[in-house]
C-alpha cells in the first residue's frame, strides 16, 4: 500500500489547517437554542486584548441574557473569565500577550478566545486556579460596588449580607471582613463553616427565625436575595446607616416614608436618616 499523498490532497489539508486557525470553537445562542459552533477569531481593536479563554463561570446575567434575547438574536454568552493574553490591540497597551488574566466581557466568554477591554482586566491571582479564579471578576466587582464605592465600609460597622453563601455574598463577607467591619451572614447551616473561614463573625440561619427578630442596629446592609428581604431589612438599619439591594425590584416608596428615608434611584443605597 502507498503511503504518498497526491500535491492536491496535501494543498487541502494545508488549506483546512489555516482555516481553522482562523476560527474558533465557541457556544452560540441561536434561533432559541445553544450551539457549539465553529466562527471566526475575534481580533482586538485600539483599547482591547484578545484572551485565550481558560475557564468561565455562569451568573444569573447569562442565562437572563439569552432568556430575555429578542427574536432571531444570536450571541455567543458568558461575562466572567480567566486566561491568558494572546493579542493586544496596540503597541501602547498596559497588557502584554502571555499574561494570565481574569477579565469581563461584555459577550463571549463561552468561547476559546474572548475580546475584553484593557481597563475590564486584572491580573489572575497566582494562588488561584483557572478554574477559581473565573468566578471573581462579576462577582467580586459587584460586591466590591456595594460595599466600597457606594457604602464605604469601615473598620467598627456592623455589616450584614444576606446570602452570604453566594457568589456576591461570599465575596462581600472578605470584603467587609478586610475593611475591619463586624460581619453578620444569613445562610443556611449547612453554608456556616465555609462563612466561617471567610471572616463571618456571626451567622443568622434564614430557616429558623427572621432575622429581623435577631437583628437591630446594623450600619450596612447588602441584600443579594430578592425584592422581599430588601424590604424587610430596613427596620434593621440604624439612622445614618445603608441598605444596598443588588438583587430584586426597588423598595416601594411606603417603606422609605415610614423610615423617613431618602431614595435617589433605584440602583442606589437606601440612606436612612
Amino acid at each position: 500500500m502507498s503511503h504518498r499523498v497526491s500535491l492536491a490532497v496535501l494543498s487541502s489539508l494545508i488549506a483546512s489547517v489555516a482555516w481553522a486557525a482562523d476560527n474558533m470553537l465557541a457556544v452560540v445562542f441561536a434561533d432559541g437554542a445553544l450551539q457549539i459552533q465553529s466562527i471566526p477569531k475575534p481580533e482586538p481593536r485600539s483599547g482591547q486584548v484578545r484572551i485565550r479563554v481558560r475557564a468561565a463561570s455562569v451568573n444569573p446575567v447569562d442565562w437572563k441574557q439569552t432568556a430575555n434575547a429578542a427574536p432571531g438574536a444570536r450571541l455567543i454568552p458568558g461575562r466572567d473569565l480567566s486566561g491568558v493574553i494572546d493579542a493586544v490591540g496596540d503597541a501602547g497597551s498596559p497588557w502584554k500577550a502571555g499574561q494570565p488574566v481574569i477579565a469581563i466581557v461584555t459577550e463571549g466568554a463561552y468561547a476559546e478566545y474572548a475580546i475584553a477591554a484593557v481597563n475590564a482586566v486584572a491580573s489572575k491571582p497566582r494562588r488561584m486556579s483557572f478554574e477559581e479564579a473565573a468566578g471573581m471578576p462579576v462577582a467580586g466587582e459587584t460586591a466590591w460596588r456595594a460595599l466600597v464605592t457606594i457604602a464605604n465600609v469601615h473598620a467598627g460597622q456592623r455589616v450584614l449580607i444576606h446570602g452570604g453563601a453566594g457568589g456576591v455574598g461570599s465575596s462581600a463577607v472578605q470584603i467587609a471582613k478586610a475593611r475591619g467591619a463586624y460581619v453578620i451572614a444569613t445562610a443556611s447551616p449547612t453554608h456556616t463553616e465555609l462563612l466561617r473561614s471567610l471572616g463571618a463573625d456571626e451567622i443568622v440561619d434564614y430557616h429558623r427565625a427572621g432575622f429581623e427578630d435577631a437583628l437591630k442596629g446594623i450600619d450596612v446592609v447588602l441584600n443579594t436575595v430578592d425584592a422581599e428581604t430588601g424590604a424587610r431589612s430596613v427596620s434593621l438599619v440604624k439612622p445614618g446607616g445603608v441598605l444596598v439591594s443588588v438583587s430584586g425590584a426597588a423598595l416601594p416608596a411606603p417603606h422609605f416614608r415610614r423610615r423617613n428615608a431618602r431614595r435617589r434611584r433605584s440602583t442606589a443605597p437606601l440612606r436612612v436618616t
